[in-house]
C-alpha cells in the first residue's frame, strides 16, 4: 500500500491533481474515523481488544506527525491515510476473527466473512497490479522490483572443507535466466 501512496504522490504534478489527491486524503480520514468509531462500538466488549485500538490510534496519529518531517520525500498525508486504512483493516479483521462474542458482537454475522475476504482481494490487487505497472523492464541495468527477484539467493562462498574447483563465468542467456516480466505479476 505504501507503493501506491508513493505512486499516486509522485504522479501529482500540477494544481488539478493536488486537490484531487487532497479531497481523496478527506475523504479517506473521514472515513477511517468512522470506521474506527464503529469498531470501538463494536469491539469494546474487552479491555484488550480496547487497548489494541487505542494503540492503532497512537501509532496512526505518529504517521501524520512524522510527514512534515520529510523522512521520505514522496511521502504526503495520502500516505498516512492509505497506512490507516490498511491497518484498520488488518484490525478489524482481527478483531472480527475473535471466537469470544463478548468481544466480538459480529462473530454470528456472515457478512462480515464476505466482507473480509473482499477486502483482503481488492487490497492484494491494487498491490500487485501497482507494482507490476511501476516494474520495467531495463537491459542496461537491473532495476524495478520485478529484476530484483532474479537476483541469486546464494553466492559462491568457500567453506574450506575442500578445494573448490574454479568457477566458469557463465551469462544470462547461457543460464536461460529470463527475468520477470510485468505481464507475469499482472498475470
Amino acid at each position: 500500500m505504501l507503493v501506491v501512496a508513493y505512486v499516486i504522490n509522485e504522479g501529482v504534478k500540477n494544481l488539478c491533481g493536488q486537490v484531487a489527491m487532497l479531497v481523496l486524503t478527506v475523504v479517506m480520514v473521514l472515513g477511517n474515523i468512522t470506521w474506527t468509531v464503529f469498531q470501538f462500538l463494536n469491539f469494546s466488549g474487552c479491555p484488550y481488544t480496547v487497548a489494541f485500538m487505542i494503540l492503532t490510534i497512537v501509532l496512526t496519529i505518529a504517521t501524520y506527525a512524522i510527514v512534515p518531517l520529510r523522512t521520505r520525500e514522496d511521502a504526503s498525508i495520502l500516505t498516512s491515510s492509505l497506512v490507516w486504512t490498511y491497518v484498520l483493516y488488518l484490525q478489524w479483521s482481527a478483531l472480527s476473527s475473535n471466537p469470544d462474542t463478548t468481544c466480538n458482537s459480529e462473530m454470528q454475522n456472515y457478512g462480515v466473512g464476505v466482507a473480509k475476504t473482499v477486502l483482503g482481494v481488492f487490497f492484494s490487487f491494487v498491490a500487485l497490479f501497482t507494482i507490476s505497472a511501476i516494474s520495467k523492464k531495463d537491459t542496461t541495468e537491473e532495476q524495478g522490483v520485478a529484476l530484483a527477484a532474479n537476483e541469486p539467493l546464494i553466492t559462491k562462498e568457500d567453506d574450506g572443507l575442500a578445494p573448490v574447483a574454479p568457477v566458469q563465468e557463465v551469462s544470462a542467456e547461457q543460464q536461460h535466466v529470463y527475468p520477470i516480466s510485468p505481464a507475469t505479476i499482472y498475470f
